[in-house]
C-alpha cells in the first residue's frame, strides 16, 4: 500500500492533469489551425 500512495500524490495527480489537458489542447489547436487554413473561400456577396 505504501508504493500507491508514493505513486499516486495529490501534487503527481495535478501535475499529470495539467500535462495532458497542455497536450490535448495543443493537439486540439493544431488541428484547428489546419482545418482553418484548408477551408474554401468564401465568395463575396453583390
Amino acid at each position: 500500500m505504501e508504493t500507491y500512495k508514493t505513486t499516486f500524490t495529490i501534487k503527481r495527480l495535478w501535475i499529470l492533469l495539467a500535462v495532458s489537458m497542455l497536450v490535448m489542447f495543443s493537439t486540439l489547436l493544431l488541428f484547428g489551425r489546419e482545418i482553418y487554413q484548408q477551408a474554401p473561400p468564401i465568395p463575396e456577396s453583390y
